[in-house]
């Protein structure tokens, strides 16, 4: 009976965002993302070890710089959402994040991660918040736990998709190469969600 009921709710949902275009929008966007960002995850760590051969211990220093731009960021939040528009904050953070994981590509010391991963926490937060923004804004209350729920299944799908593709890719092209497509898939959600604000529901 649960099952089916998730499944029902998530039905509810996903027709919901497909008779939207905002949240179609969004939704296509937020996929795209997470493509590009499973990339990241799995493949950091052997570029710290493999390619710039440093010690697995210099990798709590760069998840470090990402936290410490989320919590800035998280103190920013709320002066930037109050001036743009959370359709306008999703593409310019999005399009920053697929710049700074693009650019993880071309890194070679453990400073220049340490600045873009930063860059990436800085961008997150205001991204997230705007995402919930949008979502709270076209969606009716009553449904607001189904596209929620439709949203994670297609976010959490598509990251278990890139994070299986990108160490298979990794073997055949590196892991620098996959870390530039991830970051261009980025760019493109983040440039094609520009359009969000602009499209009529």
């Amino acid at each position: 009976g649960d099952i089916k009921t998730i499944f029902s709710q998530l039905g509810a949902g996903m027709k919901l965002i497909t008779n939207s275009r905002i949240l179609t929008g969004l939704l296509v966007a937020m996929g795209v993302t997470m493509l590009g960002l499973g990339a990241v995850n799995v493949l950091l760590v052997p570029l710290i070890i493999n390619d710039m051969h440093l010690p697995p211990t210099w990798f709590g220093l760069v998840e470090f710089s990402q936290t410490a731009g989320m919590i800035l960021s998280g103190s920013l939040v709320a002066i930037v959402a109050a001036r743009i528009k959370p359709g306008n904050i999703i593409g310019v953070t999005l399009s920053l994040l697929g710049v700074a994981i693009g650019a993880i590509a071309f890194v070679n010391g453990m400073i220049e991660l340490g600045v873009i991963l930063f860059v990436a926490g800085l961008v997150l937060v205001p991204m997230q918040a705007s995402i919930a923004t949008l979502l709270q804004t076209s969606v009716d209350n009553k449904m607001l736990a189904r596209v929620g729920a439709a949203v994670n299944s297609i976010v959490s799908v598509s990251s278990l998709v890139s994070m299986g593709l990108a160490g298979l890719l990794a073997q055949e092209v590196g892991a620098r190469n996959v870390l530039l497509m991830g970051g261009s898939l980025v760019l493109l959600a983040g440039l094609s969600s520009v359009l969000l604000p602009r499209a009529p529901t």
